[in-house]
């Protein structure tokens, strides 16, 4: 497959819902990204989203790599809308190449996990037609993080520590048979550590010996879990939730805990809100949005309203949220 051209070429070969490049005349307005990698997502996905979204005249763009995502959106020109048929992953690429544009993210088929989509909200075909030709769409706070030298964004979670090196695992497994998530884990279990984090923010400040720590924008993680009860998507605040160390027995005993949430009231974790922080002292694993990134030390902070996305809310919209931010 023939690699995605630049901006300044979109106007000569687009991909088209019938997978050959043609030559076109307009630059689309309405995108479909596919990552193919992704869960349920398969060409037969495609085309029944590709038929349900007809009247807006898609064009379906399947990612090829990892970052690919990335690519494809940010050379899309400012006020296209992006439907995501992927997981995370794929969401996080996009919200990456989107950043600090006129473009609209629009989640709509998961993958393995589709953590993010639970928090948005579960869109129909119908209502992305509608919102696309009132313009309505919610501004949702994405997180900056900076570490080994370069920029990156996440929409939903980060964690440090154990479920870094789980995530990890889940992205070796995902296309096996079986829970890739609760596998991961159980292999995980064995090289239990803990991980002295140096914590620097305005709220909480200090050396605490971890095994995990979770960075909530978002809700939900490991295909449902309920990591953060309280979070939300545009209150501008990032939600902390640091798990001291514990043994494996008592980790593996609280299992139901971190499937529904009730993991924070546990006096073995460290609560608190803030906008920004810095995490230090031991290298320790990375992952966000499902995807390892690397080991600490990270900055990480808040960008509050800075990515357009439909949401099941904000379809229900009386007017446009893009007209009432203008």
């Amino acid at each position: 497959m023939a690699a995605i051209p630049a901006e300044e070429t979109w106007l000569n070969w687009i991909w088209t819902t019938s997978r050959h490049f043609v030559e076109v005349t307009d630059i689309p307005e309405f995108a479909v990204i596919s990552n193919r990698r992704a869960g349920s997502n398969t060409m037969a996905a495609e085309n029944a989203v590709l038929a349900a979204l007809k009247p807006l005249d898609p064009v379906l763009i399947p990612t090829e790599r990892s970052g690919h995502a990335t690519e494809i959106s940010r050379s899309l020109p400012d006020g296209s809308w992006i439907v995501v048929l992927g997981g995370d992953g794929t969401i996080n690429e996009v919200a990456n190449g989107i950043m600090g544009s006129d473009k609209v993210l629009v989640p709509f088929l998961g993958g393995t996990g589709s953590d993010y989509l639970k928090s948005t909200g579960k869109l129909s075909a119908d209502s992305i037609i509608s919102a696309f030709h009132s313009g309505r769409f919610a501004l949702l706070d994405c997180v900056k993080t900076t570490f080994s030298g370069s920029e990156r964004y996440f929409a939903n979670i980060m964690e440090i520590g154990f479920g870094a090196g789980v995530m990890k695992r889940v992205n070796s497994l995902a296309r096996r048979k079986g829970n890739p998530f609760t596998s991961s884990v159980m292999r995980e279990l064995p090289g239990l550590k803990s991980y002295n984090l140096q914590i620097e923010s305005v709220q909480f400040t200090g050396a605490v010996r971890s095994i995990e720590m979770v960075i909530a924008n978002g809700r939900f993680f490991g295909g449902g879990m309920l990591a953060s009860p309280d979070s939300v998507l545009d209150d501008g605040l990032l939600d902390i939730h640091l798990i001291k160390k514990i043994s494996r027995t008592r980790l593996i005993m609280s299992f139901g805990k971190l499937g529904t949430g009730r993991y924070v009231d546990m006096n073995r974790v460290i609560n608190f809100r803030t906008d920004r922080l810095k995490v230090a002292g031991d290298p320790a694993p990375v992952e966000a949005d499902g995807e390892f990134l690397g080991y600490t030390p990270i900055s990480i902070e808040i960008v509050p309203r800075s990515i357009r996305v439909l949401t099941a809310e904000s379809v229900g919209k009386p007017e446009s949220s893009r007209n009432a931010d203008a």
